[in-house]
């Protein structure tokens, strides 16, 4: 059976890092485009908004997700988007960013989106627990992102 192309996968705006850079494929997909979806329930906007697949990673960037070498090197179209040596992954767009080094900033913009919308919520939910399952569920690399069963395990699902 054939693979079918990212857009028959997973909508843009949804689409964890794997499917861009041609990693390997597994459930952990929707465990990332289910964080994007809880984000999105929480602020009522798209934390990684992008036209293209190249705005999508540098957004994932910007917003403080950090890609290691060793992920980097196990994906097929990482050389489309970054110049990889062996120390670690380079962002080719732009000049030289280091992505394994992501602004903290980034994450940071995302926490104060988050609270500054949750504080308006009527969600008896801890902003810092939403903020850590968040956190942990947009991780680039799928094998230390959580599985499903983990995620719902996690302390904001525990009150």
């Amino acid at each position: 059976m054939a693979i079918p192309n990212s857009a028959e996968i997973v909508p843009r705006h949804y689409r964890p890092p794997e499917i861009i850079l041609g990693g390997q494929l597994g459930a952990k997909i929707d465990v990332w485009s289910a964080g994007i979806c809880l984000f999105e329930l929480a602020t009522g906007i798209r934390p990684f908004p992008g036209s293209n697949q190249k705005e999508m990673i540098r957004k994932f960037w910007e917003n403080g997700i950090a890609f290691d070498s060793a992920f980097l090197h196990g994906t097929k179209n990482a050389t489309n988007y970054f110049v990889c040596d062996d120390a670690a992954g380079k962002l080719s767009e732009n000049g030289a960013i280091d992505p394994s080094n992501p602004p903290k900033a980034g994450r940071l913009a995302l926490k104060r989106t988050l609270v500054s919308y949750m504080e308006k919520s009527e969600l008896p939910r801890s902003v810092a627990d939403f903020f850590d399952l968040i956190s942990q569920i947009l991780t680039a690399d799928p094998l230390k992102r959580p599985s499903s069963e983990e995620a719902l395990n996690h302390p904001f699902f525990c009150y």
